[in-house]
């Protein structure tokens, strides 16, 4: 009986190899295939509940409530009463909060102390609270 050919497909073409070879390829493909059918078994995605015939309680499409109605009725009511604040205290809130800057960094720029600007500040806020309360 003649001795018998190993060959593995590499980048799509037959390579012959040994025995040895041979065996370690294969073993390392059947675990390969143990393993994706492990995670497969044991998967717990969205997708495959969908494949299965499943639906689990979740929505895809985004579901509007009524904290999202109240929060963007907020937001539509604190941008008037910001929008009704004068170009310094506008420049001041947008320094403090969308820009991240310190007081005392604040106070350097406009030519006060750094009580001068938290004073300021405060003052602010209260205007604005006042303002959303009416």
């Amino acid at each position: 009986m003649p001795d018998k050919k190993y060959t593995i497909i590499v980048r799509g073409s037959r390579v012959p190899v040994s025995m040895k070879v041979y065996k370690a390829h294969h073993q390392e493909q059947e675990h390969i295939r143990y393993l994706k059918k492990g995670i497969k078994k044991n998967e717990l995605s969205l997708e495959r509940f969908e494949e299965g015939g499943l639906y689990p309680h979740v929505r895809k499409t985004p579901h509007i409530t009524e904290d999202m109605y109240i929060q963007q009725e907020l937001l539509e009511l604190l941008s008037d009463a910001i929008a009704s604040l004068n170009a310094d205290e506008q420049r001041l809130l947008s320094d403090i909060f969308y820009e991240n800057k310190s007081e005392r960094q604040i106070a350097e720029t406009i030519g006060i102390t750094q009580k001068g600007v938290n004073k300021r500040k405060s003052r602010l806020l209260e205007k604005l609270r006042k303002i959303l309360d009416n």
